[in-house]
């Protein structure tokens, strides 16, 4: 049996997407009799998910918790480039078989206390990567030590095959220990959803609301075409954040305040979104590979997808959705008026999606996750 360590560098919230894939494979690591040591913000120490971890017999480190504000965040970055990574250190065992560390996005491997952990371990260690902008410029500083961080990795695991050749190309630097893992989803039931009845095309954006990341303003920009006006439709924005205020006034700035609604969250995506919902509409400007894309076309919903991260790799245009060449205004309007023009077509197009998402899904992310990686260590 192994001795795994995990790191999660997650610290804004108890629980983001990007840590489902750890997560389960924690539990199936610990159930096939390894020992886990997992390291993770202190904001996650009171949750179900993190209870049931230790139940499951692994051993939390969780990390300094920083408040919500502004003295908060000045402190945080104080504490991670002083004494972060004296704590890091202190706090793991220096004897694991496998670091794992699961970066939201790639720049964190070389940000401290994280950067130093890697650069100076003895160990071997493998990176799980969620997101990587297409459009950031690092600094040399940056790219020097990314480089380093990921030759000298086992193995670097990126949640789609574009993120990796996108990584690849802004270090210019082959990724020999890359490959690819599929996240798990967050469905109980796995099979398309009745078709909703309604007339009005109820469209629907799920995802936080971080505007520039997420493109709700791009969307209601594209959705103010004159075209638009005289059409039968709705549009809902599912998620919360700091951004609420700004989308309600680009609904109101565009006058489509009385299509717009902005729902908030919701716990159950079948029965809340897709029981009542036609389309999924992601105008993103950033993904890796969009869990809120692969659950929808399992619940037999087509999209229109700004054509960014690993989307192309799901939804082939006019067959089960519909991509947008870019993640702004113009572009997602040509989209969405192709998906108009093919509005008869879209439960046909739904149940395709469907087919396309489930030959895509893992059937047990946590458990193919452990074994690609055991595999690596010869185990």
């Amino acid at each position: 049996m192994a001795k795994l360590q995990i790191i999660s560098t997650f610290s804004n919230k108890p629980y983001a997407a990007s840590e489902a894939l750890w997560h389960e494979f924690a539990h199936r690591a610990a159930e096939a009799g390894h020992t886990i040591e997992i390291s993770l913000t202190g904001k996650a120490s009171a949750t179900q998910r993190t209870s049931k971890l230790r139940e499951a017999g692994c051993l939390l480190k969780f990390r300094k918790a920083w408040p919500d504000s502004r003295l908060g965040y000045l402190s945080q970055k104080t504490w991670e480039k002083s004494f972060a990574g004296i704590a890091l250190r202190s706090t793991l065992s220096p004897t694991a078989d496998l670091c794992l560390i699961n970066v939201g996005t790639l720049i964190e491997a070389a940000m401290e206390p994280y950067s130093s952990y890697l650069l100076n371990l003895k160990q071997p260690f493998s990176l799980i990567v969620h997101n990587n902008p297409e459009i950031r410029q690092y600094s040399r500083k940056i790219l020097d030590k990314l480089r380093i961080i990921l030759s000298k990795a086992l193995r670097v695991y990126f949640v789609s095959e574009r993120l990796w050749k996108n990584t690849e190309e802004q270090l210019l630097q082959q990724i020999s220990g890359g490959e690819v893992v599929r996240n798990p989803v967050n469905l109980e039931n796995i099979g398309p959803e009745p078709w909703p009845t309604e007339n009005c095309l109820k469209l629907a954006i799920v995802g936080r609301w971080n505007a520039w990341v997420k493109g709700q303003v791009r969307a209601l920009h594209a959705l103010s075409n004159p075209r638009w006006k005289d059409r039968n439709w709705s549009l809902s924005l599912f998620g919360s954040g700091s951004d609420a205020r700004l989308i309600q006034k680009a609904a109101d700035f565009y006058g489509l305040s009385d299509r717009v609604h902005l729902v908030g969250f919701v716990d159950n995506i079948r029965k809340d979104i897709w029981n009542s919902h036609h389309l999924l509409l992601m105008p993103s400007m950033l993904e890796g590979m969009p869990l809120t894309l692969v659950e929808a076309m399992l619940c037999g919903r087509p999209a229109v997808v700004s054509d960014v991260g690993g989307a192309r790799e799901l939804v082939r245009d006019g067959f089960n959705g519909f991509l947008a060449g870019s993640p702004f205004a113009n572009q997602i309007e040509d989209a969405l008026e192709r998906m108009w023009q093919a509005k008869e077509q879209l439960p046909e197009l739904g149940q395709q999606a469907y087919k396309d998402a489930q030959a895509y899904k893992p059937l047990d992310a946590g458990k193919q996750f452990l074994d690609q990686l055991m595999l690596s260590l010869n185990i």
